[in-house]
């Protein structure tokens, strides 16, 4: 990029989430997109063997696809006309108590967008109505401009697509991010004597920045302590070097501050929170491996219901009719659900269908037997049931096959007594095909 353009062009840092990261990243992306594109042929002429691999080329094909370009458009609009000149603002007055007027400009220019998406894309624009605070167009804002006004001819849904994203953006920003200056709340009550007096941080850079500050820290210095770091942040923010000069440079203060430094290290400070968080592993340890066993024993003991099912398993609708309890026509439809998981080629996903509805007259055929939860009634289980034995006697199947066909996918040995099936015989490994019902009694 250096080389084509005569500078560096840093990519945003969207892996951190800063703010407003995508949308600067959507505004460079279309800026460059032609220098992108020559990139990643060069990357592909390269290569020993020239090609491409999947990801390059998927991120290729992007750059040139209509709707990807819609979306990069939208976004990076927003970025420029509103995310900026926002931040601008409230860093510049930091009391978020005396921004009641710009967040009220702020929804009155999202509902003018909304009304005229033109605004932003037409064929001549003005910084006075297309940007938030109305002031001059930016370099990289007037190079996005130029961009998008030279792509919207192939961009046939800008307009909607940017009405709608700004449609969402005035719904968020009036019901969740400026709720607390509506009318009759507690900032609008008070008096203009207190909004002087009191005082509410605009933005959260205190805590981000110190939070920044240690990850920063922990990269540089890996073994530095919590206290050590919160110290030397704290002696550097206060300036607590010039104020040891100023008023603890006699001997006595420099005694005491040694004695008061060695009795801490003596304290066993550290060592006392490093032994609390390994207390604190040690039981997230126990927890889980306690829930690994919960979730094995489950397992085995759902496999050892539906190997004691499949020796009694309803394969034709007369042996279906006999079946009036709700626990055995529940147990029964599990077991051919994983009957057809095992039948089911891996490359086709099953179907989500609605179970038969008796009352309406409709015969909705399924190719899958329903989640529990969507069969209510022992009708409907007895439906679905004559259905899934229906199919599995379409590919042949017995009871027998069946039985083989568990033993199977379970890698059990089929000289196993069926009857005597328990959790403590079961052995299971990983990527076996298993369903197991949901809890729901319904």
């Amino acid at each position: 990029m250096e080389k084509h353009i005569g500078h560096r062009v840093p990519f945003p840092d969207v892996s951190n989430t800063r703010y407003g990261s995508h949308g600067h990243a959507a505004a460079t992306i279309l800026i460059y997109r032609e220098h992108f594109l020559s990139f990643m042929d060069a990357i592909r002429d390269a290569k020993d063997r020239p090609g491409e691999t999947n990801i390059e080329k998927n991120f290729s094909e992007a750059l040139k696809d209509i709707p990807t370009l819609t979306e990069l458009a939208v976004l990076s609009l927003y970025f420029i006309t509103v995310s900026q000149p926002f931040m601008v603002h409230v860093r510049k007055n930091h009391n978020i108590l005396r921004l009641r007027e710009f967040f009220e400009r702020k929804i009155m220019f999202l509902q003018n967008i909304i009304n005229d998406p033109s605004l932003l894309t037409g064929d001549t624009i003005s910084c006075k109505t297309a940007l938030l605070d109305g002031e001059e167009w930016s370099e990289t804002a007037a190079k996005l401009i130029s961009v998008i006004q030279a792509l919207k001819p192939t961009l046939p849904d800008l307009d909607n697509i940017l009405a709608a994203f700004f449609r969402g953006a005035h719904q968020t920003f009036v019901e969740r991010f400026s709720d607390e200056f509506r009318e009759g709340s507690g900032i609008d009550t008070m008096t203009t004597v207190e909004l002087d007096q009191l005082y509410f941080s605009a933005t959260n850079d205190s805590n981000e920045g110190g939070l920044g500050s240690w990850r920063c820290g922990q990269a540089r210095r890996p073994a530095e302590s919590l206290q050590k770091f919160n110290a030397s942040f704290l002696a550097t923010r206060n300036d607590t070097e010039s104020f040891m000069a100023h008023k603890l440079n006699d001997e006595g203060n420099q005694a005491y501050l040694r004695g008061t430094a060695r009795d801490r290290d003596r304290s066993g400070h550290q060592k006392k929170i490093i032994e609390a968080q390994i207390r604190a592993d040690e039981v997230k340890i126990r927890e889980n491996r306690q829930k690994v066993a919960n979730r094995a024993e489950k397992r085995d003991q759902t496999v050892a219901a539906l190997l004691k099912t499949v020796s009694e398993l309803a394969v034709t609708e007369e042996e279906v009719e006999q079946i009036k309890l709700k626990t055995d026509l529940n147990s029964q439809l599990d077991c051919y659900r994983e009957i057809e998981k095992i039948l089911m080629p891996a490359d086709i996903a099953p179907l989500t269908r609605e179970p038969a509805d008796r009352h309406s007259g409709r015969d909705v055929q399924l190719e899958t037997v329903p989640a529990k939860s969507k069969i209510k009634t022992n009708p409907e289980r007895i439906h679905e049931l004559k259905q899934a034995a229906g199919r599995f006697r379409a590919h042949g199947g017995t009871k027998e096959k069946a039985t083989s066909m568990l033993f199977s996918c379970f890698k059990l040995p089929e000289t196993v007594e069926i009857a005597y099936v328990n959790a403590a015989t079961v052995v299971n490994h990983p990527g076996d095909a298993l369903y197991i019902s949901d809890d729901e009694d319904l």
